[in-house]
């Protein structure tokens, strides 16, 4: 058996690791700069605060569950849609899964 007949039923997709200061595009396609008045606190599920993001920083980086800040610190969503946690890049340079335990890894 061949690749393709391996994977004919498989849907390849990309995994998008946003970054604060970029140029990046909205769910509708409309260009978008991660930046701006940093209103929006990502903060830990104990309250701790981590950074203080712009809006679209914010939303780009709830939408994809992973986000890079200007300083090179990652965040990944930890429980439900507004805590987030810092990765240790070291360990998981590509952040982690819905398991913490789980790093993710390029294909």
């Amino acid at each position: 058996r061949g690749f393709k007949s391996c994977y004919s039923h498989a849907t390849l997709t990309q995994y998008w690791i946003p970054k604060e200061g970029d140029k990046d595009m909205t769910n509708d396609g409309d260009s978008v700069t991660l930046s701006g008045p940093k209103t929006k606190t990502l903060k830990t599920k104990s309250g701790k605060t981590i950074a203080k993001v712009s809006k679209t920083t914010y939303e780009k980086f709830q939408m994809e569950g992973t986000g890079l800040l200007e300083n090179g610190d990652m965040v990944n969503l930890d429980d439900g849609k507004n805590d987030f946690m810092e990765v240790n890049r070291k360990k998981d340079p590509y952040g982690v899964g819905s398991d913490d335990d789980v790093p993710l890894t390029p294909w």
